[in-house]
């Protein structure tokens, strides 16, 4: 779901960008935050952008991978991102993009936490009489 749009960084230095740090350094890398007047405002990245490889697979980058490329200087740096536009929020109940991941992650972790319980609970033997 959402937009696609090519991303193109090409000055040395910092992004300006913040990628969502993740419990889990497998999970897709978002943008928590864009630097004002930075090459990564100029170029229209928002917060809750989910950067994918630009391959045209629309596969995520993880949060260390993208990190890795980022780090490494090497300019241009050329990805996607996905965007839930306000047409796509308002199919799925309205918010951000970044509030509907919040909200997925948040549902994520309420399941974990449910199996977790689940497992500790130990059937009650019964008694005999």
């Amino acid at each position: 779901p959402g937009v696609v749009y090519s991303i193109e960084l090409v000055q040395s230095g910092p992004l300006g960008i913040e990628i969502e740090k993740r419990r889990d350094a497998a999970q897709s890398a978002i943008i928590s935050a864009v630097v004002p007047k930075s090459q990564a405002e100029l170029a229209g990245l928002k917060r809750g952008d989910i950067i994918c490889r630009r391959d045209d697979s629309d596969i995520e980058y993880s949060y260390n991978e993208f990190l890795k490329v980022a780090k490494s200087g090497i300019r241009p740096l050329a990805f996607n991102i996905r965007r839930m536009e306000s047409t796509t929020l308002h199919d799925n109940g309205g918010g951000s993009a970044d509030a509907m991941h919040r909200k997925q992650a948040m549902i994520a972790a309420a399941e974990a936490r449910e199996a977790k319980n689940k497992a500790l609970i130990k059937p009650v033997p019964k008694v005999k009489e």
